[in-house]
């Protein structure tokens, strides 16, 4: 709208402008029209005066010489003024041309002025329509904060729950290493029991590793075979004992192990032979690693 405005402005320049030049070439034509009319009459008089003095012999040549050169003098300044009649004319002609460009210029402001009237309005009447949409909307707004307020709720309260699972967790945690140490600390007992000649003792590992031995050799059926024998947990990782009473019974599969290296207690090694057909390790467990990873993977699932 400032700019139609402006260019408004602009236009009444021009038309300010070439009403100063019409009046000028006008009144320049005025000016010369009348000087030169005025001089041609002075010499048409001194003609006439010079023709009635001219039946005097003594006078009359030399009025008439005067006449003359009025007449001529007139006639030159009609000529002038005829020129400047001219150049008035040619003055006259560049305002009106000025006069039409900037009635031109006008319309065209007029008709940006109308077109920014017209972008006003119809801004005024999106205005309109997106205060109504507000207006409408207010109470769905209202809803969506309300369900926030009770989503923020029941993640108040899923948290508070969060926390109480993992104080059971880490209670669990406590009670299976608890469980993970007794267990350990039985098979050495009652590998000291049956070293002792217990036979309690011996009854009961000769049980166990024959019913682990067992288990092996139906999970070699349905696998078509074993590439690696783990021993871990309590039991695995530190009865030396126990592990060689398997291993006995899988010597048809080519399993042999290595009795020095077997005689270590809780670290990570191989203990079979190069010869052996099966790999056989000690892996010590990390059951506290294990549920940590575990409950982390549930708690981003329920994210």
């Amino acid at each position: 709208l400032a700019q139609n405005l402006a260019a408004l402005e602009g236009a009444m320049t021009q038309v300010n402008a070439g009403i100063d030049s019409l009046s000028a070439g006008a009144g320049q034509m005025k000016e010369s029209a009348q000087s030169g009319i005025g001089q041609l009459s002075d010499g048409l008089n001194q003609l006439k005066s010079g023709t009635a003095q001219l039946a005097d012999e003594n006078t009359g040549i030399g009025a008439l010489q005067n006449g003359a050169a009025a007449l001529q003098n007139g006639a030159q300044q009609v000529a002038a003024g005829t020129k400047q009649l001219a150049e008035g004319a040619s003055a006259l002609d560049d305002g009106a041309k000025q006069l039409k460009e900037g009635t031109g210029t006008l319309k065209n402001g007029a008709d940006s002025l109308l077109d920014g009237a017209k972008a006003v309005n119809d801004g005024a009447s999106q205005l309109q329509q997106g205060m109504n949409a507000l207006n409408s909307n207010t109470g769905t707004l209202k809803n969506g904060v309300s369900a926030l307020d009770s989503g923020a709720a029941a993640l108040a309260a899923g948290a508070s729950k969060l926390d109480s699972g993992a104080a059971e967790l880490e209670k669990g945690i406590g009670t299976a290493a608890d469980g993970s140490g007794e267990l350990a600390e039985g098979a050495k007992t009652l590998e000291d029991g049956a070293k002792q000649g217990n036979e309690a003792c011996q009854l009961a590992l000769d049980k166990f590793a024959y019913e682990v031995a067992k288990y092996v050799g139906a999970y070699a059926a349905a696998l078509n075979g074993l590439d690696v024998i783990t021993f871990t947990a309590g039991v695995g990782e530190n009865g030396v004992t126990t592990r060689k009473a398997i291993c006995e019974y899988l010597t048809y599969l080519g399993v042999e192990i290595d009795d020095n290296l077997n005689g270590n207690r809780g670290k990570e090694m191989l203990i079979s032979t190069p010869n052996s057909k099966v790999q056989v390790w000690i892996v010590p467990t990390n059951e506290e690693l294990m549920i940590a990873q575990d409950t982390a993977e549930l708690v981003n699932a329920a994210k």
